[in-house]
């Protein structure tokens, strides 16, 4: 009787984390979905979106970390130089603009971080992706 009883104790907490789970991983997703959305807005950061979705910064940041196992601040970055890398290849929009379009306050910090992750600079991915480079800073 006792092993029973054990067993569906635990199957009950396993059911009530899976749905703990579940929940936790649809706030990931919309997290992500309103980000990739909403990646222009200048005003983008773990405040706005905490408060778009109605749960706080601070539990929002500690799922993220948990669920993706990179910072929110680390996803909104990389999502912002994806979109600069988009921006370059299919328009014609100098460096200076496009960096200010994805929501860095100087398109010098735009250049760091996008030579950072790619290895070259907006410039040179350009030139390396046969795209006139005329416009660019």
């Amino acid at each position: 009787m006792r092993t029973w009883l054990v067993d569906i104790i635990n199957k009950l907490f396993d059911e009530i984390d899976n749905k703990h789970m579940s929940k936790n991983k649809e706030i990931i997703d919309k997290v992500m979905e309103y980000v990739s959305t909403n990646v222009r807005n200048e005003e983008l950061s773990l405040k706005s979106v905490s408060d778009a979705l109605y749960i706080s910064s601070n539990h929002l940041s500690r799922l993220f970390k948990e669920y993706t196992g990179i910072t929110f601040v680390e996803f909104l970055s990389n999502c912002k130089i994806e979109e600069g890398k988009k921006l370059l290849l299919t328009t014609n929009l100098k460096v200076e603009e496009i960096s200010s379009l994805v929501g860095y306050s100087t398109s010098q910090y735009f250049i760091s971080r996008f030579k950072l992750k790619y290895g070259v600079t907006p410039k040179d991915f350009r030139i390396k992706n046969g795209i006139s480079c005329n416009l660019e800073v």
